[in-house]
């Protein structure tokens, strides 16, 4: 059923885009994070948007403390904490060292893209849906009090009994065109409350 749900959402959003009826969007929007990031065809997702991407394959949290200051002012999207899994000996540590490095963006806002679910490996053959899970909570726990973050749940809508759906992965972490299409979906409900929330000129 949530299936068949998503399918709908997505041809409903493609048909939007057939017909012209796509909302109009102004000022810059930037991205920053992991290869989930890097490889997001954001110009093309978000055409209506000055768009900047700032994903660099491989990056952990300390990407995002080497981008303090970067966007201030402005918006940003930021997809990061995958490929962090594996090395996190304190969760609660970690949560606070998310939180603080989102602080130091300086951002007017920032919408934060939850840690996509992934299927597990050779390096990590143990599934990781409870770690991500925690993880995610943890995280979501201390930025639901900063006024400038925006938190994008998008893990239930990618998750399949305990991994990522394999409609939406090439190769179980990184997405493919179907994957993106629904990140962008997700993020642009956010974009679409935000923009008209805003008084008009």
């Amino acid at each position: 059923m949530k299936g068949l749900i998503v399918r709908l959402i997505l041809s409903f959003v493609a048909l939007a885009g057939l017909c012209g009826c796509d909302r109009e969007y102004e000022g810059d929007l930037w991205f920053a994070g992991d290869s989930i990031c890097h490889g997001w065809n954001v110009k093309s997702c978000f055409p209506d948007w000055r768009t900047h991407n700032y994903g660099v394959n491989g990056a952990r949290i300390d990407r995002i403390e080497e981008l303090a200051g970067r966007f201030a002012g402005e918006s940003v999207v930021v997809v990061i904490g995958t490929n962090d899994l594996m090395w996190i000996e304190d969760r609660d540590r970690y949560a606070d060292r998310y939180a603080k490095a989102l602080q130091g963006l300086a951002a007017r806002r920032i919408y934060l893209i939850s840690i996509l679910p992934r299927n597990p490996n050779d390096v990590h053959p143990q599934p990781y849906d409870e770690d991500i899970r925690d993880i995610n909570s943890r995280i979501r726990s201390r930025v639901e009090a900063m006024e400038e973050v925006v938190y994008v749940n998008a893990y239930p809508a990618f998750e399949k009994e305990g991994g990522i759906n394999a409609v939406y992965t090439k190769d179980g972490l990184h997405l493919n065109a179907a994957g993106y299409q629904l990140l962008s979906f997700l993020l642009s409900q956010y974009l679409l409350r935000d923009t008209s929330a805003e008084p008009q000129q």
